[in-house]
């Protein structure tokens, strides 16, 4: 326990003191990984998620501290990637929806509901005992996991050296796209599980956040094999008929990724499904002020046409190759 507290100070007294020298605190971080730093701390993650005895004071430390390896380092980041933290990670989130779900079923009125769902927590990862993770715990991993991939640099509004740093991760991304078509074959059943069971508004924003960034960066071919239009669609129309601003964008946002990547697989399903209806409610000004009285309405929404046209959705539909445009 002083160990890892030890540690994350130390890290976090670094992060403080080279503040203005993005370069010289990457620096130090990688050179305290090459003494096996990196390997004590999954040992310890590892044991962590076995042993329910173990603190979550530690559990906490060691997020923080692989975080800040990952926040500072393209390098690092590609270590932690092929060192296992998806699994890890994505193992830990399949225990928590389980657990959620036992939850949920042992408050309906199904006898024995819960008890199929308990069992297969038990085969898959651990006792659901301790498989039930905190707020803040859940909270971190997400963060963990989000700092793992890159940033749009036109969504990123850090300082020039941590763009230099998310550069650096775009590219490790574009140089080895075998990796996140892993991360998208092994993340996305779970994320969208997540997603559908936890009711906590700032996990299922994290939990929203990397769907987007996964599908932003995602080729089309893997994006396809990985996930189901129905899932998809399903998830869209839920997210723009919901109240909750940060979920539209998240929506919008979505239907462009797949209309710009995917545009022969979904521009059918969209229309079917009412989602190209549901996108043109949302740009009359009727439902922008409904929303704005709430302080609810996205700026994304009034750039929206200049992305898909609604105007000419229809008429697209005619169009045998994908545009831009359409």
């Amino acid at each position: 326990k002083l160990t890892c507290k030890f540690f994350s100070n130390l890290v976090s007294s670094l992060v403080g003191m080279y503040k203005d020298d993005i370069e010289k605190l990457k620096q130090a971080l990688e050179s305290m990984c090459k003494h096996g730093l990196l390997e004590n701390a999954f040992e310890i993650l590892n044991m962590i998620n076995h042993d329910s005895s173990i603190p979550e004071e530690i559990y906490v430390q060691i997020l923080k501290l692989l975080g800040y390896f990952i926040q500072y380092s393209g390098d690092l980041t590609l270590r932690v990637i092929h060192m296992g933290i998806i699994k890890i990670i994505n193992a830990t989130l399949q225990l928590e929806s389980d657990v959620e779900n036992v939850m949920a079923l042992g408050n309906a009125n199904t006898p024995g509901g819960g008890a199929a769902v308990l069992s297969r927590a038990n085969s898959t990862s651990a006792s659901a005992s301790h498989g039930k993770k905190s707020f803040s715990q859940i909270y971190q991993i997400l963060s963990l996991l989000k700092s793992v991939l890159p940033v749009a640099p036109d969504d990123y509004t850090g300082s020039p050296e941590m763009r230099h740093i998310m550069l650096e991760k775009i590219a490790i991304y574009e140089n080895n796209p075998e990796l996140l078509g892993h991360l998208m074959h092994t993340l996305f059943p779970t994320l969208f599980k997540l997603y559908g069971i936890h009711l906590n508004v700032a996990i299922r924003h994290s939990t929203l956040d990397i769907i987007e960034t996964l599908l932003h960066f995602s080729t089309p071919d893997f994006i396809h094999k990985t996930t189901r239009i129905e899932t998809m669609c399903n998830l869209i129309l839920d997210l723009l008929t919901g109240r909750d601003f940060v979920a539209i964008q998240t929506g919008l946002n979505m239907v462009i990724s797949l209309s710009e990547k995917l545009y022969q697989v979904y521009h059918i399903p969209f229309v079917r499904e009412g989602i190209i209806e549901e996108v043109k409610k949302l740009t009359t000004s009727h439902h922008l002020n409904e929303l704005d009285n709430c302080g609810k309405a996205p700026k994304r929404i009034y750039k929206f046409n200049r992305y898909i046209p609604i105007s000419n959705w229809r008429s697209s539909l005619e169009r045998p190759h994908h545009s831009k445009s359409s």
